[in-house]
Formats: structure tokens, C-alpha cells, sequence
């Protein structure tokens, strides 16, 4: 599932104040210093995220605002990791994870969800780490679980040493830092403080570089999970020393150049390494934001060191601004700066002049104040006086002279400033977005207004905002003044002055690919040199061969915009391409504003905006080499939305091969030695492209060439094991590539299907077999026989003749040793004929049932109540025990794993093995599906979904997908269940709905004589096999016959406990229901539970305690359900009319009629209190009238009639 978010507010809060000093040296960077440059790291190379993550280290970091999301793909996998991070991931980007919106529109409550996956024993099931993951997730958004039952749980997976691993007898640093940080949520007694949080471990752990190391290696990843862990803790960062080395210092030997962290000393930049410290520093910024990080950095430091900034801004001009160290308010900080003298205060002790500007109380104009603390506007300070507020190290206090109108509203507003890019250069465009920002203490939130045109001083030229935009081309080098300022003519400032040094680098060339597409075809195409925007580009390529105006391009090498008929016309538009993906912030500026990077692709074209889809062609790999199989997708996208939408009838050209593709299919083929030119295009006869023609161009190198990138060339083996050990590759691989001799690059030269996670270090699937999420099963891999301890498949490096192998553990300490399972018992051969009469008895069904739905129409369709549509075969030939044994025994080792494409037009078998004997088939005739989808089907080793008591799990719980989808016809399942001893009438398939809770039936037909059952499914969901071993609860006198209309529901009532027997097995439905019995039902319909004891005196006079039933109607009266007769009685064992019941039921669900008057014909028999109520039951369908269009207020309801009625509101609810 992709979840979209398109971030449009840009807040960015640096510029909420003054001149900002230059950057401090490296021996003076502080962690909020660090921190800041993390955040520019990401916003230079990653502006897209992808991953969960940097979604909460960003968020954490209170920039999230600044990056775009839209590349985040949601990946529900079961385990409760995936809902934990996925539940994070959204609270941090101020999204509801109670009311997540998956691409197809599903409401999905992912708390309630991962809350549902709390085990008996009050872990969350797998590892250690889904249990951690989910008490931060759940204790982060306020979750309703047994807290004290997980805490349990973690503290008794504690190792002998202190510590926490995943697996094996020791702790590893990773996993207890992550366990800390949820223990620390769930509040542990501090006397257990150093032994069960882990921290006398981690203080023999530490290494005597300061740092931490896991698989042998001391990595950036280890050190930030125990920063974050001891700082959850409570803990003093600043005194985790060995030596003169601390623990923060350490993580910072892993920083590079451009910013992010290796995972390793020495290593590359690392995407996994880098999120880890940014999370850590978003942690550390909190409690230690001037602790020193750079070299020379005292471990031990006062996190409390720096100043606390200034800045007086008067009516029209910067009165004051500086750096002080006060220990004490902020009016303690104005004085340190201007001196106490300079300051004066009216009659009521507030701030009248400073630096002698005084207010204007006659203009409503007023020395005002706030503070900035870790880079976000202070509330507090907006609320407290200034001799009030105590500032603290890294403050920013801003006095500033403000006005307000005759209804105590802000006129002056505090300015919200971003700039981009934060290092820019020579030949690139500066752009500056403002708003202004104020309080709403009605909402109690900040708000944005537009303040339109603001001024902005740049190196001594004038700019005025065009919607809160501005942009300046950078022409020299050098350190620039910037201010922001807007003045009101009656003299007060709309806007806080602002302002800030900017220093522009020398030019720097990057190589830009340009592309220029005509309404009929290629105008030119090449790479170019430029240090500025897309449009120098496009200039370079084309020698300025354009015409523009007002900011917009109105011709290229000659061609201008065409009348398109009714379409419209077309116009020159543009979008790029950086690092194969299409950068939305291209389509929401200018290309004269949008600064290219090396690697980008411009792609100018002429074109419909709404009309001509924007294309990406995606090929795999990359860089083919000559007998590659090669992948192509053509993927079609709407302008601005970046949603996909299927085109058919594309022609995509390879080396001048003509065909017609339909995008998002993907086009294989066998690379050939040479050059590889692709075009992707499609144009309307009206003259205009449907799409924007791609294209990819390049040279296809022999085997065992360097491409042009230097190295020798290897050879290694590589073996591929699946789950029973069975071979799914073997074959040598040629790599070439110095930095791509690693085991992980190996596995992805094979034909095999690999998807990878996590800058391609984890293995999440091989062929479909994916990760268990329930254990710690998954891929592991060897090298000449020996699973290295200390390094990932991506940092290993190879040499020539190494033997790699690939295999499934069935654990984390799995070595790849011994026979894993047995194969297919391929002497048991299938019953042909047999099955040829299961699928004759499933069309009868079919027949009989033409009305299957993918949706719970019935409470009573249930497993525990619901009668089954079960065909049992006769067999002259049953299963033998011997057989039956032989093929329980592969069923237990057998492990469900299918990924598969199906093509909508033909008839298509899915199965998880090639034999014609196996676990699961699904059989869909063509026409099922309206499009090519692909098929998963994953058998799951534990299961958080309620078996009823009634009931006893046959076969294992089938998770098919994509889940939700429905078939246009029903499809036929058919499970494996040659183990089964007992009676076959009683099993049943059903599938599993998550919103009840509750298995439903499918009609089934059963083979004794393969072992199967088989069933007509409609859509996809949780499917098993159940045996019953209970009957429905039943009556007497319900049903065979006698009130067979009522039986279902009567049944369903007495399920759930709201109904019982009245004696002897008994139910009595013909007997009018008293007031009492009615009133229990309804309460207990509604959830209403009895108080033990009453809750206090009785509230009838008739009702005592002693009543068996004064629990439940003493509840019933608190929530305002019964209110009973004028003399103080209750009268339970009276008769009830209808009239009363619909009061009743009028008010516990509240409804509101819509009609004044009741339609029946007896209407002038209903009694005046009772008119509202009849009107709403009848408007609701609960209560109707009569075939005579009486209602018959005064009649009696009879037992029968009362559960059906009380069946229907549980409906409703």
C-alpha cells in the first residue's frame, strides 16, 4: 500500500529571528549545530522520503514540513513492527494512524490493529523487537493495551549479561537500547532501574573508543540506539566516557563529508547508518542541544554553555541585537543586552520603552515579545510575562514593537521564512517563501496569514513577495545582507523585521541530460554543463533558441503553442527527472527557479497540463549487460496529483523494434551487445502527445567487462535454498565492479526475483518466500560455508571462486545446516475423478447460491451459529492412514509462499507447488479480474484472529492478497487437509472478518478420498479450515417449525449472551415479553454493564437489592435508559406496549424523527409522549407498522418479536 501526502505548508523556523552568527567552527559544533546540518544533508539529497524512519527522525526534528512524503510506501506486513513503525511514521507526520486511508479509500484503524496483536503471554509475537516497536507506538499516540503484561514480557527476555537480543544467550547494544527506550515508556520502578533497563550492561558493553559494536564491528547504528535508549532513560549523556572517548563523540568518527554516517569506519555513506544518527540527534537536541560534537569537544561539558541570542526590533528599524549569558527570564536577557537603564516600564510593570523608543498606546502599538527555543515559537512565552519566562542555553528572545486592531487581533505577525537551497551558488536561483504567523488562543494554535508583498533587501537590490514567494538569481559570490521586513503605512510593522547573512559559493557545473519534446515529436535531446536552474539548461542545449515572457517560455527552436480544437491549447511545460523518479517541487516552480543537480534529467515538452501524462520509464538493471534479461515499465502519471494511470496503445521502440504496450506492463527481452535506445511515445490525432515521450539511451558492455568503471572481473558461485532446502538457483555470476563484490550484488545477478529493504542490506523476499514476521525466520546467506557474525551481505567482500549461499532459516541462529523438510510424497498421486465431481457439486452450490457476498450481510452468518452448505463425497477409495500420515507429515514442513501474476483473459491455476498434489489451489476462470494482478499467498505460522470455543483449527490460517480484492465471479479454493480424523460434515471453510471478528462460512464440497476441501470464494481475505465441535446454542420450542422466521436471530442473541432459556431448555416465544425482560436485552444490546452492588440506593422503590436482576437495572437507570412510572415504581414483571418499547429504544440510540406527526392510520391513539419515539423507530426501520397501516401502539410484543427487534439495533450499531 502507498500512502501519498502532498506537504504544502513550508515553515522553516529559522528566520523567526535576527542575524544568525556564521557557522561556529568545528571544534565549537554543537548537537543542535549538527543536527541543523543533518537536516540540510537530507533536504539536498533526500527531499523525497521513503522510509519510516526519516519520517520520525525528521519529524522529531521538527522539520518535517520541509520534505515530501509522497514516496512512502506503507508496508502492512502482519508483523507488529510494520503497524508500530507505520503508526509512528504517520503520528510524526501529523496523520491519524486510527484512520489511515489506503490507496484503495479503506479506513484502516491501525492502532486498534496492533493493539488486537498483544499475545496471551504480553509480547506482540516474533522477537523482542516487536514487542518494543509496539509499547512505543502504542504509549507514543495514548494506545489501550496491558502495559504491565508487556513489560512483563520484555523483562523476561533479558539475558544472563543484562542485555537484550533478538536471539542467542548474550545482549547485543541494537536491541537493548531499543528495549530501554520501551521500557523507559512503560515507566519501570527505578529500583530495578540499572539491571532491568540494560544499563550496567551497557556500561561493560561500552567500547574504549566510546562506542558500541554489534556482529563483532562498532557501527553508527549500535552507538544511536543506545544514545536514544540511555537518554530515555533519563540518563547523562554527556558522563558515558571510557577515557576521554564519549559515546556521542564515537558516533560522530562515522560522519562524512557531505554530512550522513557510515555504517563502518571507513565505509561508504549508508542510508540506515544515517537515519539512525539523525534520530539520535533529534533525541539528543532535546536535553543536550549545545553539547560540543565536533573534534576537540570535551566528552564531560556543561550541556548548558552557549548564550542566549537577543534582538530588539523597533518600529522601522533593528534597535539592538547580540549574544548574552543571563541566568535567569527573558527581560533579564533584554537587560544583559541594552542595559537595565535602557529600559523603562509603564504602570502596570510591562515594557514601555527600550533603547528610548517607547509604545504608542493611542495606535495601539506596544513592546512585545517571544521566544525561540530548539528552532519553533515558544506558546509559553506568548502567555508569560517576560520577567516571568526563564530562558535556557540556545534561546533567541525577540522584543519587538507590535500593534493590534480595536478587536485585540494581531496586526503585526511573526515571520515564517524558508529558504532554498541553504548552500547555494553561483548560476542558481535563491527562493524565499514568507507568511506570517500568530496565536489563535481560540484553537490554541499557531495560524498563517498572508502578508503579501513583503519587502526583501538582497545585496542592495529590493525584491517585493509575489504569493509569499520571491526569487533572485545569483550572479557573484561572496557574503550577502538579507532583510525581511514589511512596514504599514500608519507606522507599525505588518511583519517583524527579519534578517540573516547569506554566503554564495563560486558556480559549480553540474551535468544535466535536456529533452525536448515537440507536439509531434524530438526537437533536441543532449547533456549540458550548467551551474543554475532548468532553464539555463534548456538555454545551453537549445543556444538560446527560446522566446519567453513573463517568466513563462513561449517558444522553443521555433515551435510555439497549438489550438488543439476543444482540448484546448498546448503550452511549453517541464518537469525533471532526479535519480529516476519525477521531483514534484519541479511542477510547483518555475524551471528559471528550479536549481538542477548533477544526474538530472530536464524534460521539456509541449503539452496539454491536464491532457498529457507525464511518463518515467523504469528499466531492470540499470546497466544491463549483454545477455541481461531485461525489465521494462513504461508508468504513465497525471500532472500535479503524480498519480498513475493506465495508457494502452504506447509505442515503445527498442533499437528500432516497434510494439504496443500498455503502461505498467512490464516488456522483457535478452540485452544484445551494443547500444540500447528505448523510446517510450503516443500522440493524439488532434496534435498533441497523450503522453511525454521517455527515453533511455546507453551501451550494453560484454560479460565480464568493466562497463567503464574500472576493476577486475570475478567469478563466484552462487546456491539458492528455499524453505524445504530445495534448489531454486545454482550458477556461477560474473561481478565486476570493485565496489559491488559483496554477496547481496551476487544474489541479484541471478534470474531469481529479489525484493531487498533497507539500502539493499536485508533480504526481504527470494522467489516469493518473504520473511516470516511472526519468528525470526528468514534469508541468511554463507560464503564458502561459514555465516559471517560481523557483516551484512552488502559490506562482505568477495573474491574470485567464492562459493555463496543463499538459504531460508528457520531462525536467527539457523546456520544452513541439515535437511530443513521433506519433499512432496510423490508416490500419492490425486484422485483425478473425484475432483471432477467436487467442481460438478460446487457449480450445483453455485446454482443454489447465487447471492455470495464479500461482506458479513447476517450477525448470525457465523461459524459458532450459522448452518453449513457442506457437500461430503462418498469414496470407494478413502484415504489410507498410511497415506494419511505420510502427507500430514509434509504439511507440517511445508511452508506457504506464492507471488504470481494472473492474467485477467484466461483461465489461470495458482498453487505453491509444480506437482499436481499440493497445500493450496485457487482456481479463477478468465474473466474473474479486471486487470493483470498479482496474486500472494502466505501461510501463517501464528495468528492473532479468535478461533471460537466451538470450533478446532484444522489447517493452518491462508493470508491472500491483495487483501479486500473481489472477483467478478466466484474463484475455487481448495486446501490440503489429508490429516483430518473425524467426521468430514462437521468442517467447514471460512474466511475471516476482521471487522466482527468472526470466521463466516463459505460453501465448501469435501474429498475424503484427496484429503480436501474445497470452496467458492468471492474475494480475498484470511481463509481456513474449521471443525466444529460444538452445536449452536438452540431452543425447545425455536424452530422445526415453530418460529422458524425467528430462530437465526434468537440464536445470535442468546450467542452473545443477551438472551437465555426460561427453563427446561426453553425459550417461551409466544409469551409477551414483560418491561424487565426488555429493558435487560436493550442493555445489554447497547454494551451496558451490570455494577456490582448497585452503584448505591436502589432507584425504583419496587426494585431491591436482592432482585436478581438490580445489578443490570441499576445500570441500565444511571446511563438513562429506563426512567420508570411518576409513583417511583419500575414495574419489571408488567407488560410492555409498543409504544413503550419505542421510547425505549427512542432513547438508547437517540433518534431524532424527521417527520411531525406519525403516518399510521391509528396516529390519534398514540399517546402524545410516545409520538417522537414512533415516528423515529418507524423512519429507522426498527418498528413498522401493519398491513392496514395501523401501528397498534397499545398491543403487547411478544418474546420472539422483542429479539428480532433487539437483533436488528445490534445490526444497526
Amino acid at each position: 500500500m502507498v500512502k501519498k501526502f502532498m506537504v504544502a505548508v513550508l515553515v522553516t523556523m529559522f528566520c523567526l529571528m535576527a542575524a544568525v552568527a556564521a557557522p561556529a567552527p568545528a571544534a565549537a559544533e554543537t548537537v543542535a549545530d549538527a543536527l541543523d546540518g543533518l537536516v540540510e544533508y537530507y533536504e539536498d539529497n533526500k527531499p523525497e522520503l521513503d522510509n519510516w524512519e526519516e519520517i520520525v527522525g525528521l519529524g522529531r526534528a521538527g522539520v518535517i514540513d520541509r520534505f515530501d512524503l509522497s514516496e512512502w510506501q506503507v508496508e502492512l506486513d502482519g508483523s507488529a513492527t510494520s503497524y508500530a513503525a507505520t503508526i509512528l511514521a504517520l503520528d510524526a507526520a501529523g496523520e491519524d494512524p486510527q484512520n489511515y486511508i489506503d490507496q484503495e479509500g479503506n479506513v484502516i484503524k491501525l492502532v486498534d490493529q496492533l493493539e488486537a496483536k498483544q499475545q496471551p503471554d504480553g509480547g506482540f509475537g516474533g522477537s523482542i523487537n516487536n514487542t518494543a516497536y509496539a509499547v512505543l507506538a502504542l504509549e507514543k499516540v495514548g494506545g489501550s493495551y496491558r502495559a504491565k503484561d508487556a513489560f512483563d514480557y520484555i523483562v523476561r527476555q533479558q539475558k544472563s549479561d543484562g542485555g537484550f537480543s533478538i536471539s542467542g544467550t548474550s545482549g547485543d547494544p541494537d536491541t537493548t537500547g531499543l528495549t530501554m527506550m520501551a521500557l523507559a515508556d512503560l515507566t519501570v520502578d527505578e529500583s530495578v532501574y540499572g539491571s532491568v533497563y540494560g544499563v550496567d550492561y551497557l556500561r561493560d558493553a561500552q567500547l574504549p573508543s566510546g562506542g558500541y559494536a554489534s556482529f563483532g564491528s562498532e557501527n553508527t547504528e549500535s552507538i544511536a540506539f543506545v544514545i536514544r535508549g540511555l537518554l530515555a532513560c533519563g540518563e547523562d549523556i554527556t558522563t558515558w566516557n571510557k577515557g576521554d572517548n564519549n559515546i556521542v563523540h564515537a558516533m560522530f568518527n562515522f560522519r562524512l563529508a557531505d554530512g550522513s554516517f557510515a555504517h563502518y569506519s571507513g565505509g561508504p555513506s549508508d542510508d540506515i547508518a544515517t537515519r539512525q544518527a539523525l534520530m539520535a540527534l533529534a533525541d539528543l537536541k532535546k536535553s543536550h542541544a549545545s553539547f560540543i560534537v565536533g573534534e576537540g569537544g570535551s566528552g564531560g561539558g556543561d550541556p548548558g554553555v552557549s548564550g542566549i541570542k537577543v534582538r530588539v526590533e523597533g518600529a522601522r528599524d533593528t534597535l539592538a541585537s547580540g549574544e548574552v549569558e543571563v541566568d535567569g527570564t527573558a527581560l533579564d536577557a533584554l537587560k544583559a543586552l541594552v542595559g537595565e537603564s535602557s529600559v523603562l516600564f509603564n504602570s502596570w510593570g510591562m515594557v514601555s520603552s527600550i533603547l528610548g523608543e517607547s509604545e504608542n498606546r493611542g495606535a495601539s502599538m506596544y513592546w512585545l515579545y517571544y521566544v525561540v527555543r530548539d528552532g519553533e515559537v515558544d506558546p509559553v512565552s506568548l502567555n508569560t510575562g517576560s520577567g516571568g519566562y526563564n530562558v535556557v542555553p540556545g534561546d533567541e528572545v525577540v522584543f519587538y514593537i507590535g500593534a493590534y486592531d480595536s478587536d485585540g487581533n494581531d496586526k503585526t505577525f511573526i515571520p515564517v521564512i524558508d529558504i532554498s537551497p541553504s548552500n547555494p551558488t553561483v548560476g542558481q536561483t535563491l527562493t524565499i517563501n514568507v507568511n506570517g504567523m500568530y496565536f489563535d488562543w481560540d484553537e490554541k494554535d499557531f495560524g498563517t496569514a498572508s502578508v503579501d508583498p513583503v519587502t526583501i533587501d538582497f545585496n542592495g537590490e529590493q525584491y517585493e513577495t509575489y504569493y509569499g514567494q520571491v526569487q533572485i538569481p545569483l550572479a557573484a559570490a561572496g557574503t550577502f545582507q538579507l532583510s525581511i521586513h514589511k512596514q504599514h503605512p500608519d507606522g507599525y510593522p505588518e511583519l517583524v523585521r527579519s534578517s540573516r547573512q547569506i554566503t554564495v559559493g563560486e558556480a559549480v557545473n553540474k551535468q544535466v541530460k535536456v529533452r525536448v519534446e515537440g507536439t509531434a515529436g524530438r526537437l533536441a535531446s543532449g547533456t549540458v554543463e550548467v551551474g543554475g536552474t532548468a532553464l539555463d539548461a534548456l538555454k545551453a542545449l537549445v543556444n538560446d533558441d527560446i522566446s519567453e515572457s513573463g517568466g513563462f517560455i513561449n517558444s522553443i527552436k521555433g515551435e510555439g503553442s497549438a489550438v488543439v480544437n476543444s482540448a484546448g491549447s498546448t503550452y511549453w511545460l517541464y518537469y525533471v527527472l532526479s535519480d529516476g523518479v519525477i521531483d514534484d517541487h519541479s511542477l510547483n516552480v518555475g524551471s528559471g527557479g528550479y536549481n538542477v543537480k548533477s544526474g538530472d534529467e530536464a524534460v521539456f515538452y509541449n503539452g496539454l497540463w491536464s491532457d498529457t501524462l507525464l511518463t518515467v520509464l523504469n528499466m531492470q538493471p540499470v546497466n544491463p549487460k549483454a545477455g541481461n534479461q531485461v525489465t521494462i515499465k513504461v508508468k504513465t502519471i497525471l500532472n500535479g496529483s503524480l498519480i498513475e494511470q493506465a495508457v494502452s496503445d504506447i509505442k515503445l521502440v527498442i533499437n528500432g523494434q516497434e510494439q504496443r504496450v500498455t503502461s505498467g506492463q512490464p516488456i522483457s527481452f535478452t540485452a544484445a551487445e551494443g547500444s540500447l535506445n528505448i523510446r517510450a511515445e503516443k500522440y493524439d490525432p488532434l496534435g498533441y502527445p497523450n503522453i511525454v515521450p521517455a527515453e533511455v539511451s546507453l551501451d550494453v558492455t560484454p560479460q565480464g567487462s568493466s562497463g567503464g568503471n574500472g576493476g577486475d572481473t570475478i567469478t563466484v558461485n552462487v546456491l539458492v535454498r528455499g524453505e524445504n532446502r530445495e534448489q531454486l538457483y545454482s550458477g556461477a555470476v560474473e561481478i565486476t565492479d570493485n565496489e559491488d563484490r559483496n554477496p547481496m550484488y551476487a544474489l541479484k545477478q541471478t534470474p531469481l526475483s529479489v525484493v531487498t529493504r533497507y539500502n539493499d542490506r536485508y533480504v526481504y523476499s527470494i522467489e516469493g518466500i518473504t520473511e516470516d514476521s511472526s519468528s525470526t525466520a528468514g534469508w541468511k546467506y554463507k560464503v564458502n560455508g561459514v555465516a559471517p557474525a560481523t557483516l551484512s551481505a552488502k559490506d562482505y567482500r568477495l573474491e574470485g571462486g567464492d562459493e555463496v549461499e543463499w538459504f531460508w532459516a528457520l531462525d536467527a541462529d539457523d546456520t544452513g545446516s541439515g535437511a530443513q523438510g521433506s519433499v512432496v510424497p510423490q508416490e500419492l498421486e490425486a484422485d483425478e475423478q473425484t475432483r471432477e465431481l467436487v467442481a460438478e457439486e460446487l457449480s450445483k452450490l453455485l446454482e443454489l447460491l447465487p447471492g455470495l457476498a464479500p461482506v458479513l450481510e447476517e450477525l448470525f452468518n457465523r461459524v459458532e451459529l450459522a448452518a453449513y452448505n457442506v457437500v461430503v463425497l462418498d469414496s470407494d477409495h478413502p484415504m489410507t492412514d498410511d497415506d494419511r500420515a505420510k502427507w500430514q507429515e509434509w504439511l507440517e514442513q511445508n511452508r506457504v509462499r506464492v507471488s504470481r501474476s494472473v492474467d485477467p483473459a484466461g483461465d489461470s491455476e495458482i498453487t505453491d507447488t509444480q506437482s499436481n498434489d499440493n497445500e493450496i489451489s485457487l482456481s479463477l476462470p478468465g474473466g474473474s479480474l479486471d486487470s493483470q494482478t498479482t496474486i500472494e499467498i502466505y501461510e501463517l505460522t501464528g495468528t492473532d484472529d479468535t478461533i471460537p470455543a466451538s470450533h478446532r483449527q484444522v489447517s493452518s490460517v491462508y493470508d491472500f492478497g491483495p487483501d479486500g480484492l473481489t472477483f467478478n465471479n466466484p474463484v475455487i479454493l481448495r486446501i490440503k487437509i489429508a490429516g483430518f480424523a473425524g467426521a468430514w460434515e462437521n468442517l467447514i471453510l471460512a474466511w475471516y472478518d476482521a471487522a466482527n471478528d468472526c470466521w463466516v462460512p463459505v460453501p465448501s464440497v469435501i474429498d475424503p478420498a484427496n484429503g480436501e476441501i474445497s470452496g467458492l470464494v468471492t474475494h480475498f481475505t484470511k481463509f481456513t479450515v474449521l471443525a466444529r465441535e460444538k452445536q449452536p446454542i438452540s431452543f425447545a420450542n425455536v424452530g422445526n417449525g415453530s418460529y422458524d422466521w425467528a430462530r437465526q436471530e434468537i440464536q445470535y442473541l442468546a450467542f452473545k449472551g443477551i438472551i437465555s432459556d426460561t427453563g427446561a431448555g426453553n425459550f417461551e416465544p409466544q409469551r409477551p415479553v414483560t418491561r424487565g425482560e426488555f429493558v435487560i436485552m436493550l442493555a445489554k444490546a447497547m454494551g451496558i454493564e451490570a455494577v456490582p452492588g448497585g452503584g448505591g440506593q436502589p432507584s425504583f422503590t419496587d426494585l431491591q437489592p436482592d432482585n436478581e436482576d438490580y445489578d443490570i437495572m441499576q445500570a441500565a437507570y444511571a446511563a438513562g435508559l429506563v426512567r420508570g412510572y411518576e409513583d417511583g415504581t419500575l414495574r419489571a414483571d408488567g407488560q410492555i406496549t409498543r409504544e413503550q418499547i419505542a421510547a425505549l429504544v427512542t432513547r438508547a440510540l437517540d433518534l431524532k424523527p424527521v417527520a411531525t406527526e406519525p403516518a399510521f392510520a391509528d396516529r390519534e391513539q398514540v399517546s402524545a409522549w410516545a409520538k417522537e419515539s414512533v415516528i423515529a423507530v418507524e423512519e429507522s426501520g426498527l418498528l413498522r407498522g401493519f398491513p392496514d397501516g395501523s401501528f397498534k401502539p397499545a398491543m403487547l410484543t411478544d418474546r420472539a418479536q422483542s429479539a428480532v427487534l433487539i437483533y436488528r439495533i445490534l445490526s444497526l450499531k
